[in-house]
C-alpha cells in the first residue's frame, strides 16, 4: 500500500494484484541473492582457511567446518589475518580462577606435586561453578575438554599414574569423573537441568526398553518410561499383592518367585515413588514396598538402577585391592591416625574402610553407626541420636 497525493491530501492506494507478484518476486529474487552471497563468502573464505582449520582441529568433519566457517563470517572474520582477532572462550578461564584462592593448590602445583585432596574437591566445586554460569549441564564431551586442559598443562599434578608410577595412557579419567560427578551433584534437585531423551514417533518396545546412560549420578534407569503392557493401575494392583503377600510370608517369602517375579515388574513404581517430588517419608515407602527394604531385592534394586551388582562388585573390590591397600599405607602411613589403625588386627574389609576415611581425614562416625546385633529400629530411635545425614547402620556384638 502506498500514498497518493492530490488536493493536498494524501490517499491510501492498494497495490494491483500484479505489483503486488511483482514485489514478492523481487523480494524473492534478493532473498536468493542474499543465500547466494553467503555461499559465495563461506566458499571464498573458507577457500583460504580450510587449510588452517584442518591444522588447527585435525579430524573436524566437512559438515562442522562449513558451520564453523559461517559462524566465523557471521562475526565479521573475512580474511586469514582476522582470525587472530578471534578469542576463543577457554575452558581454561574456568581453571585458572580455581587456583587463586588456596595458597596450598598453587603452590603443590607450581612444584609439580599432587594436590592435597581436599584441595583438589575444592578446585573441582569452583570450576563446575564457573562452567555453570555458561551450561547448567555440561556433557561428558565439555567436562572432558576442561580435564584435558588441566592434564595437559599440569600432568604431573593431576594426570593419572598407574601402579609402576608410569602416566595412564588416558591420563584424564579420575579428573573427569571427579568434575561429572560434581556437575551430577549440583543439579540432583534441578530436574530441568537433567539431559533427557526427545522421546519421537519412531519409537519402538525395545527402544524404550533398552538402557539408556543419563545425567544422574550415573544411574541407567534413574525413571523409566512406563511398561507398555502396564498402565499405572495394573501396577497399583501388583504393588498391593506384594503388601499382602509380606503380610503373610514376611520376610522370609522375600525367595518366593512370584515376589521377585512382581519385584521386578513394579520396578517402574517404586522409581516413580522414590522419585515424586512430594517425597515420602521411608516408614511410609516401608510400609508401601516392604520387600524393597529386605537385602535380596535392595540389591536387585540396585542393579537395575545402575547395571551394577553392587554386593558382588565391592567383594570383588575387597579381595583383589583390599591387601594391596593395606600393603600401601604399612610403607607408607599417611598421618597417625592410620598407623594406629594398622596396629590393630582386623578383616581385611573392615580394616580398609577405616583406612581409607583415616587417610582423608574423615570421623569413622561419620560413615558408620554402631550398634547392637539384637536392636530393632524402635530399639534404634530410642537409645541412639540419629542424624541428619546418612548413615550405614551396623549391628554388631557391643
Amino acid at each position: 500500500m502506498r500514498a497518493v497525493r492530490g488536493y493536498g491530501f494524501e490517499y491510501p492506494h492498494t497495490a494491483s494484484k500484479h505489483e503486488r507478484e511483482k514485489e514478492r518476486e523481487g523480494n524473492e529474487s534478493s532473498r536468493r541473492s542474499e543465500k547466494e552471497r553467503s555461499k559465495n563468502d563461506v566458499y571464498n573464505f573458507g577457500r583460504g582457511n580450510t587449510k588452517v582449520i584442518s591444522k588447527a582441529l585435525p579430524g573436524l568433519l566437512e559438515e562442522k567446518k562449513e558451520q564453523l566457517l559461517q559462524r566465523l563470517l557471521s562475526w565479521g572474520v573475512e580474511s586469514t589475518d582476522d582470525l587472530k582477532y578471534v578469542e576463543e572462550l577457554l575452558e581454561w578461564t574456568f581453571i585458572s580462577g580455581s587456583l587463586e584462592p588456596n595458597a596450598e593448590l598453587r603452590s603443590a602445583v607450581a612444584n609439580g606435586k599432587r594436590p592435597l585432596p581436599p584441595d583438589r574437591r575444592k578446585m573441582i566445586r569452583i570450576i563446575v561453578d564457573e562452567i555453570r554460569k555458561h551450561e547448567k549441564n555440561p556433557s561428558k564431551a565439555q567436562c572432558l575438554a576442561v580435564a584435558l586442559k588441566i592434564v595437559k598443562k599440569y600432568p604431573k599434578s593431576f594426570s593419572d599414574f598407574d601402579d609402576t608410577q608410569e602416566k595412564n595412557e588416558i591420563g584424564y579419567y579420575s579428573l573427569l569423573k571427579q568434575i561429572k560427578t560434581r556437575v551430577e551433584h549440583v543439579n540432583r534437585d534441578n530436574t530441568l537441568s537433567r539431559r533427557r531423551r526427545i522421546s519421537g514417533v519412531t519409537d519402538t518396545p525395545e527402544r524404550m526398553q533398552c538402557r539408556e546412560p543419563t545425567a544422574t549420578y550415573g544411574c541407567t534407569q534413574w525413571q523409566p518410561e512406563p511398561p507398555l503392557a502396564n498402565s499405572d493401575d495394573v501396577l497399583e494392583e501388583k504393588r498391593q499383592t506384594l503388601e499382602n503377600l509380606y503380610q503373610r510370608y514376611g520376610k522370609s517369602g522375600a525367595d518366593r518367585s512370584d515376589v521377585c517375579a512382581l519385584m521386578k515388574e513394579t520396578y517402574y513404581l517404586q522409581r516413580k515413588h522414590i522419585n515424586d517430588t512430594q517425597v515420602l517419608p521411608i516408614k511410609d515407602l516401608k510400609s508401601k514396598w516392604p520387600y524393597l527394604f529386605v537385602q535380596k531385592h535392595i540389591y536387585a534394586h540396585f542393579e537395575e538402577l545402575t547395571s551394577i551388582a553392587i554386593h558382588k562388585r565391592l567383594n570383588q573390590a575387597i579381595q583383589e585391592y583390599g591387601k594391596v591397600l593395606v600393603d600401601f599405607f604399612k610403607s607408607k602411613p599417611t598421618n597417625e591416625v592410620v598407623k594406629k589403625i594398622l596396629s590393630s588386627e582386623e578383616e581385611v574389609g573392615p580394616l580398609v574402610i577405616k583406612l581409607i576415611l583415616a587417610h582423608c581425614r574423615e570421623d569413622l562416625d561419620g560413615l558408620l553407626l554402631l550398634a547392637n546385633r539384637c536392636a530393632t529400629a524402635a530399639d534404634l530411635q530410642a537409645t541412639h541420636t540419629i542424624p541428619g545425614s546418612p548413615r550405614l547402620i551396623v549391628l554388631d556384638a557391643l
